[in-house]
């Protein structure tokens, strides 16, 4: 277990905002289907996502609750930092959960993979799948 699912279990042990471990069955299928509709490298996804639109802002996770909304998400990681994936129960348990922790790298997807949320270490906000015309139509509001 990495050092940031330590640190979301903590928060998880303290708040208790409904985040719980995906079984290990259900992950490998989901990765896959996330990799076969968005990108190629499941140990590196955001560098090779297509098909998606991103903005680049700090403050760009804050948003994704917005589109989450009362619908649960998982939570996931490149697979060269993490293998384990966390199933949250909405968008305001996954905005709480971000707000206390300390700022990584991180995926956002529901239980089909219907769309792909990334927020990386550039600050990039990029969104696949379902999430690409809410993207588009944020930005256009702004």
């Amino acid at each position: 277990m990495s050092e940031i699912v330590e640190e979301i279990l903590a928060v998880e042990h303290e708040h208790a905002l409904g985040v719980q471990s995906l079984p290990a069955a259900e992950r490998d299928p989901l990765r896959e289907r996330i990799s076969s509709r968005y990108g190629d490298r499941p140990d590196r996804l955001w560098e090779t996502l297509h098909g998606c639109a991103s903005v680049q802002d700090r403050e760009g996770w804050k948003w994704i609750h917005e589109f989450i909304g009362s619908r649960s998400c998982v939570l996931l990681f490149d697979l060269d930092e993490e293998d384990e994936m966390l199933h949250v129960p909405s968008g305001a348990s996954l905005d709480q959960l971000l707000h206390r922790t300390s700022g990584f790298e991180f995926y956002v997807t529901d239980l089909e993979g219907t769309y792909l949320i990334c927020f990386n270490h550039h600050d990039f906000l990029v969104c696949c799948g379902s999430a690409k015309a809410w993207l588009e139509q944020r930005e256009q509001r702004e």
